[in-house]
């Protein structure tokens, strides 16, 4: 409307001469930088920063950075050393009560990897327009309707692409490291340097989408009720209807640092073994419920009875197939392998003697053997016995020897002493 009152006021003067055209051109191209409304619209797209160092995903729904853009990572570094992560799944395990017979005895701090697990920490705002009946000193219900907004931050979230790992990673409290701002290229570097593993992560997008949105817009909603009731003194608060919108979501990404690993159990199961590598909270998997240490008084009464009374196990060779079926322990011997089988050594309450196993080769080729506890993972060393020849192992507890190269067919026991085996535990782990 300026500019038309200007040229208007201007008309006589604009056939003058052509020096006031050019005077009247200069004006109106003026008037349109002061007044841009006048211009034709046009869309101003927004750029990542040019900072690259920028560790935050911020975006807007209907603007987002390209896919291309890949903004740096944070990184917690290792505190604890290994060995103070298998003391602590040690002592775990030794506070765990009613554990199945023996396994603490027989249990052995797996062998813990280092690995680095995504996790995303989102800042966003969230606003809740809310329409509710309240009632308060009067009896009557009244009608309100609110419009709040709060911001949110630090929500973090596992990205484990694993549902298994996010599942365990659950159990332990996770705290943000002290930055450590590294490009994706440097931080698989860092983690060859150390022998770790990168976990895959889930798309930042997807994990709002799926569960931090979800979760997020009830926490906002909750605290806005809960709002309501404050500010309007509300006794009673029924007929709630909410909207949540979220404006200036932030995302970023953190690798934290975990020892990693998993243990196999009697049962034939893997159970598994998570350390936080700076805090050491833990998460390890319970092997089951069995009578802990008073199973051991009930296995060593039963085995005591086993030896007064002369019961034995006759010495047989069968396929690891049906030796699961046997022990009731699916999976825990292989199936295709041939296992030989004989008594367990003399018991005497909580002692057990040491027995003796003469094992012959009567084939044209070398076999190989090892030998495993019996129900349990626990295995000794392997063992050659060249062709046309025996060896005599000793062993304490319950063993079985598993064939594993050679011909199976070709091997026999030839003895098994029960009691009267001297010297030092050799051969077989020789345990109870």
């Amino acid at each position: 409307m300026v500019v038309a009152k200007v040229i208007a006021q201007m008309g006589k003067l604009i056939f003058l001469s052509p020096f006031s055209i050019i005077l009247c051109i200069i004006f109106i191209s003026s008037c349109s930088r002061l007044y841009p409304d006048l211009t034709a619209p046009s869309e101003v797209v927004s750029a990542p920063p040019a900072d690259t160092s920028c560790i935050y995903y911020s975006f807007s729904p209907d603007k987002p950075y390209p896919a291309s853009y890949s903004p740096n990572i944070v990184v917690g570094s290792f505190i604890i050393s290994p060995d103070t992560a298998t003391n602590a799944v040690q002592d775990k395990i030794n506070e765990f009560w009613l554990l199945p017979t023996g396994f603490k005895k027989r249990f052995t701090c797996p062998s813990l990897s280092r690995t680095y697990y995504p996790f995303l920490i989102y800042n966003v705002q969230a606003h809740v327009d809310m329409t509710c009946s309240i009632k308060g000193a009067t009896p009557e219900w009244r009608t309100v309707q609110k419009n709040y907004k709060e911001q949110i931050d630090s929500i973090v979230v596992c990205a484990c692409a694993s549902a298994e790992d996010r599942d365990h990673v659950a159990h332990l409290g996770v705290i943000p490291p002290v930055p450590s701002s590294l490009t994706q290229q440097v931080m698989h570097e860092l983690a060859g340097k150390e022998g770790a593993t990168v976990s895959d992560a889930l798309h930042w997008m997807k994990v709002w989408t799926d569960t931090t949105e979800p979760a997020t817009q009830k926490r906002a909603e909750d605290s806005a009720t809960s709002l309501v009731q404050i500010q309007e003194k509300a006794t009673a608060i029924k007929d709630v209807k909410s909207t949540t919108s979220f404006k200036h979501l932030e995302c970023k990404l953190i690798y934290f640092p975990f020892y990693t690993g998993s243990y196999l159990n009697d049962d034939g199961k893997t159970y598994r073994v998570i350390v936080d590598g700076q805090s050491a909270s833990l998460f390890v998997e319970r092997p089951g419920y069995g009578l802990g240490k008073a199973g051991d008084l009930v296995k060593g009464t039963v085995n005591l009875l086993s030896t007064m009374l002369a019961w034995r196990e006759e010495v047989a060779i069968v396929m690891g197939s049906r030796l699961a079926e046997t022990d009731h322990c699916p999976a825990l011997y292989c199936p295709e392998n041939a296992f030989l089988t004989f008594p367990r050594s003399d018991s005497y309450g909580v002692a057990q003697s040491i027995g003796l196993v003469t094992v012959i080769n009567s084939g044209r080729e070398e076999v190989v053997v090892q030998g495993q506890k019996r129900k349990g993972a626990k295995r000794g060393a392997c063992i050659a016995i060249p062709a046309r020849e025996e060896r005599t192992l000793p062993f304490r507890g319950w063993w079985c020897l598993e064939v594993v190269s050679g011909r199976w067919e070709d091997v026999t026991i030839k003895q098994c002493l029960t009691n009267g085996g001297s010297g030092p535990d050799e051969g077989l782990m020789c345990q109870v």
